[in-house]
C-alpha cells in the first residue's frame, strides 16, 4: 500500500490544499483539506497541540 492524501471531509486525493506552515508548526496532526470543501465553509480538522519542554532555569 502506498501512502496517499486524502481530505479529512470528503476523501478526494484531488485539489488537496497546502497545510499553512503556522498549523505545522504549532500542532502534532493537521488533516488535509481539499479546494472543494473549503469553498463548502469547511475547515481544516487538527488535533494535539505540540508540547513544550520547559526549559529549567541555570
Amino acid at each position: 500500500l502506498k501512502d496517499v492524501d486524502l481530505c479529512f471531509w470528503c476523501g478526494s486525493e484531488d485539489e488537496l490544499l497546502e497545510i499553512p506552515s503556522d498549523m505545522q508548526e504549532n500542532l502534532k496532526t493537521v488533516y488535509p483539506l481539499c479546494v472543494s470543501c473549503q469553498i463548502e465553509d469547511k475547515h481544516w480538522k487538527a488535533r494535539s497541540s505540540k508540547a513544550f519542554k520547559k526549559q529549567k532555569n541555570q
